[in-house]
């Protein structure tokens, strides 16, 4: 009869080895997958943020193409976006997104808000960008790009003035850039950038811009009445030598306000100018003055006309979410869901907080059932109640120190290999393949530290298995030195 009872015992005590394995499983996860602080604390040994900047950002730019064919040294840029958002903020947020999500997933509560505030971000945006197009030369490409275009849009390609001059556009562009340098361009895009900021922010709900021109029409209009005269100059020039009789005419008055058909001997032009009251620089004033304003006005709703319907949605959304701040929530994260297309996604992710919620709630019931395993364990094993003791107490020492040996070589030849399997099959390159790998080792890291965490629990298992059964012999050599007295 005894030796069927240690059997059933031994029986016993290797269903309590997988139940043991299971239940020290679900109990390390408890403690680790299911809390926040875990998730946090590995977030933070990974350092991603600062991951993204040095490998992922550097690669994503140089992929980039930026607006107005503008060039900027990636270095610069990822300074830039260190000032804006530097990695010690963005953990922060990460930290918070965690302490709300992450116990609606466990299923703790039934609702989740994440906030990320932004208005101060753009600020700072604001002051980066302006450093990084003074740095790229930026000011120019603007030149080039905006500048140019307007000539073109409100003079065209030719300008006709009297007296057969006429002024073509590369000519007029040549004397707008002679007289808007790359720093007057700085200043007014600058001014533009930071008279917009109060409405991109959404503490005002409306802008108006205003950019005096009068000062730039009068120096390009000494330019152009520079270049217009030497050009009527050698107009005046090609004319052939005047008769007696023109002469006379000119001397007559006969011809004014226009240019003579011959060139008087001994006459300059700017004697003949006078003489034919030729005044070409108030026509190239009055051509200025009509083909460009005193001031050009920009405002919210000439920013509007130039925006589709969808693009006038999406600044509208983004004003919100840089003045309200960014905020996710469940009800965001359930239409997510339900838009992937995919039917039961909703209720795959619900299954799985209610399954999540089920291991965080079975710590109490995990213990018990093992109590009462050993309890059995103990009950076929031996008769007496020391007896019973020294087997559960033999059993949870033996099966503790068989999953502390287990552990390193569960990691090492069947996880490590699984896991590195896993990122060869994924094919990648720049960007991705550097996030795929750290995906891969936060993986591993935190695989690693779930499961050699547990052996800190085995050596304690370990230990109150000897103590429970030193104090059994204890009692046992008591008894019998007792018997012998």
């Amino acid at each position: 009869m005894i030796w069927f009872r240690r059997g059933l015992a031994i029986i016993l005590a290797l269903e309590f080895l997988v139940f043991f394995l299971i239940a020290s499983v679900l109990l390390r996860l408890n403690d680790t997958l299911l809390e926040p602080a875990f998730i946090k604390e590995e977030l933070h040994k990974a350092d991603l943020f600062n991951f993204a900047y040095d490998d992922v950002l550097p690669q994503a730019i140089e992929d980039a193409d930026l607006p107005l064919g503008i060039t900027l040294a990636t270095s610069g840029m990822v300074a830039a976006l260190r000032e804006v958002a530097p990695p010690q903020w963005l953990q922060e947020q990460a930290d918070g997104a965690v302490d709300q999500f992450w116990p609606y997933m466990t299923g703790k509560t039934d609702s989740f808000e994440i906030t990320v505030s932004l208005a101060d971000r753009v600020e700072m945006a604001v002051v980066e960008t302006k450093e990084l197009l003074r740095q790229a030369d930026a000011y120019n490409l603007v030149f080039e790009q905006i500048v140019v275009k307007v000539v073109e849009d409100n003079i065209g390609q030719l300008v006709q003035l009297p007296f057969g001059v006429t002024v073509t556009h590369d000519e007029i562009e040549a004397a707008v850039r002679e007289v808007t340098p790359p720093q007057c361009i700085q200043a007014q895009v600058e001014r533009i950038m930071d008279e917009m900021l109060p409405y991109m922010t959404g503490k005002t709900d409306s802008f108006q811009i205003s950019l005096s021109l009068s000062d730039r029409k009068v120096a390009a209009g000494r330019v152009i009445d520079d270049l217009a005269d030497r050009k009527l100059r050698g107009l005046y020039n090609s004319l052939p030598l005047c008769t007696p009789q023109q002469v006379a005419q000119l001397l007559q008055g006969v011809i004014s306000g226009q240019l003579p058909p011959c060139r008087p001997p001994g006459f300059t032009y700017e004697d003949v100018k006078i003489l034919v009251n030729i005044n070409i620089g108030a026509s190239v004033k009055q051509a200025i003055q009509d083909m460009l304003p005193d001031v050009w006005t920009f405002t919210d709703a000439d920013l509007r006309s130039w925006l589709s319907a969808e693009d006038e949605q999406t600044l509208d959304s983004a004003r919100e979410t840089i003045s309200q701040g960014w905020t996710y929530s469940d009800a965001d994260l359930r239409e997510t869901l339900t838009s992937q297309g995919v039917a039961g996604t909703e209720q795959v992710f619900d299954q799985a907080r209610t399954w999540l919620g089920r291991v965080r709630q079975s710590r109490f019931l995990l213990y018990v059932v093992g109590a009462l395993s050993l309890l059995s364990i103990g009950s076929a094993g031996s008769r007496r109640f020391r007896g019973k003791l020294a087997w559960a107490a033999v059993v949870l020492g033996v099966v503790a120190l068989v999953s502390y040996v287990a552990v390193p070589r569960v990691y090492d030849r069947l996880i490590v290999p699984a896991l590195d399997n896993a990122q060869a099959s994924v094919v990648a390159e720049g960007a991705q393949l550097a996030m795929t790998e750290k995906g891969f080792a936060l993986a591993k890291t935190a695989i690693s530290d779930i499961l050699f965490g547990m052996r800190s629990h085995f050596v304690l298992y370990i230990v109150i298995a000897l103590i429970v059964l030193g104090l059994t012999l204890a009692w046992e050599m008591w008894r019998r030195r007792a018997q012998r007295q």
